[in-house]
Formats: C-alpha cells, structure tokens, sequence
C-alpha cells in the first residue's frame, strides 16, 4: 500500500478498507491496525493465518508493541464451521502492555459483531461492507485491487509465462553481465517509470544474471530496500553497491520505496524458481522489516520450495515467524 492517508471512522469503514490494506480479503486469520496520530491514520497493519505453527498471541502482541504500535484495533475472521481466532485474548495482552484497544471485532462469513455493540447488535451480527462501500470504493479510486484469498495473494509472487524465455537467456548470459551494467538494468528497474511489463525479456535476464553471479547485488538491492537493515559501517562494500543503484528514498515506508519492491514484485513473476530465489528474499526480508508479514512470507516460501538450502530464506521464515520486525529498535 502506499503511504496516502486514509481516513477510518467507525467499525465498517475498517472492516471495508482492511483487504485494500492487506491486498487480499482474510480468512481463519487476526489481523491487527495499528492506529496514530489524531485522525487515526493507519501506520501498519500485521495478518497472522490461524493454521499450524502459526506465531503465539503474544509473539503478535510483542511484535505489534516493538513496531511501535500505541492504539490498535483488532479483528478475527472466520467462517461459520470454523473456531474463533483468540481475538479477545490478543486485545488482553495488547492492553496489558500498554496498548490503547479501540475496538475487538469478530468477523463471521459476512457479518461482524463487537462488545461495543452490546444490545444493538442483531443476533447474526451486522453486514459486513461490500465492495460498494465508500472506503472501498475509495480504496479502488486509489490503485488498490485485493484479491480474493491468500492463495490468490501468493500469484503476485508466483512463476508467470515468461519465466520459460527468460529463464533461457540468463542460460545463455551466463556470467558475462559484469556489476556496473548489472546495477544500471536494476536502477531502471527499481526506481524507472517503464511499467515492468514492457521491460524487456532480454534486460530481465540481465538483472537476473547479475544477481546470480554474485558480486553483493542482491545484498546491495536488500540494503536499498531495507534502509536502516545494514549499519553502513559493517556494510561498506554494499553501502558502495547500493549507491550505484541511485535509489531516491531514504525511509522503507516511503512511497517510492514501496513502489520499487512492488516492480520487483513483477520481476520475480518473469523468472523461473531458479533464478528468483535471491530476489525473493529480497521481498521476503523486505516484508519482515517492515511488519508486511503476508507478502514476505510467500516470497519465503517460493523461495524455500525451490531452494530448501538458502540460508536467508531459512532466517527471513525464522524471523516471520516470531513477527519481530526490528524497525523500532
């Protein structure tokens, strides 16, 4: 998401706009807001899915607190069939750390219901907003399209019809594209204005190929991303790497620099799993430092099924896990 400032009033204006914040509509899952500033502007948003070994109550809570979250409203989604997310447990310990919880909602199916709502609410609960609520609407004026379901989510970082072709040309590259013509294809990527798309497949494979044969690029992409991930002092030779990119933001939450991992998004979609392994821990890692846990978690897991042995898709499932994203430290 980018860094406009939506406005949330009550309870179904935040049920409407919460797939726009999170790109896909949850399911057997919490989610959490964390709100700020005086008209509650959305600062970040944390999905934890229900399913096995799935990040305790309290590692979501310790997380939400060390990203800085100070007011938060939190919902549980599920189906009828389905068990109830611990919602009110995770709006305790919120709350017992110093959390100002404005509002638990349960989400079952299509409707919704709160202990604010007390008697007023129906014995079904309140309709949950369609597409044709004003945020959501709002929310389309503004770019976003959430998919249906995480499953749906995980395309936008799946192998597409053109990682066959490309895949084949950075056979044929091999190691040829030396770092600085390297750097200059992954500049116009990261930070250019050419929709990702219309890149061509021949300058795909060269930015693939450059990041495979080493030389700090991809670490160098990484620490571009994640500003603030690397200190520069322990990073020198990347910190160099990184200033050849020319990227023009300085904050990870900044809207170029979110723009840029969404580009890189597309990229990884043009290559086979081979050659997108270094690029998805770039996203992977870029969603942990910045509390986008979803995203990160399935470029994690592309990742890992194409490379059971990468170490930094090891360590970006480990620290997903724990939902520890050290920004405010």
């Amino acid at each position: 998401m980018s860094a406009t400032v939506v406005r949330l009033g009550g309870i179904e204006d935040t049920l409407a706009f919460v797939p726009h914040l999170l790109g896909f509509a949850p399911h057997g899952a919490l989610v959490a807001l964390a709100l700020t500033g005086p008209r509650d502007r959305v600062d970040f948003t944390m999905h934890v899915a229900m399913a096995p070994g799935a990040p305790s109550v309290s590692a979501m809570a310790e997380s939400f607190v060390r990203q800085g979250g100070a007011t938060a409203v939190v919902i549980a989604y599920k189906e009828p069939e389905e068990p109830t997310p611990p919602v009110e447990e995770l709006a305790r310990v919120l709350a017992d750390q110093g959390v100002d919880v404005r509002q638990s909602v349960t989400v079952v199916g299509e409707h919704w219901t709160a202990p604010s709502c007390g008697a007023q609410c129906p014995p079904e609960g309140h309709l949950v907003p369609g597409p044709d609520s004003r945020l959501a609407a709002e929310g389309v004026l503004l770019g976003s399209a959430p998919a249906t379901s995480r499953t749906a989510a995980a395309k936008q970082v799946a192998e597409g019809p053109r990682a066959g072709q490309v895949g084949a040309l950075v056979a044929q590259i091999g190691a040829t594209v030396d770092r600085d013509e390297g750097l200059r294809v992954w500049a116009s990527i990261l930070a250019g204005t050419e929709p990702v798309e219309s890149i061509e497949d021949i300058a795909v494979a060269r930015a693939a190929a450059v990041v495979k044969g080493g030389s700090g690029v991809r670490d160098a992409i990484l620490a571009s991303v994640c500003v603030g991930l690397f200190p520069g002092t322990e990073m020198t030779e990347y910190a160099q790497v990184s200033a050849a990119l020319a990227v023009p933001w300085t904050n990870p939450r900044d809207e170029s620099a979110r723009t840029a991992v969404d580009r890189l998004a597309q990229v990884v979609t043009m290559l086979p799993d081979e050659h997108a392994v270094p690029l998805l821990c770039v996203l992977a890692m870029f969603g942990w430092w910045t509390a986008q846990t979803l995203p990160a978690t399935m470029a994690a897991e592309r990742a890992l099924e194409a490379d059971p042995r990468c170490r930094l898709a090891h360590l970006a499932v480990m620290a997903l896990s724990g939902l520890r994203p050290p920004a405010a430290d």
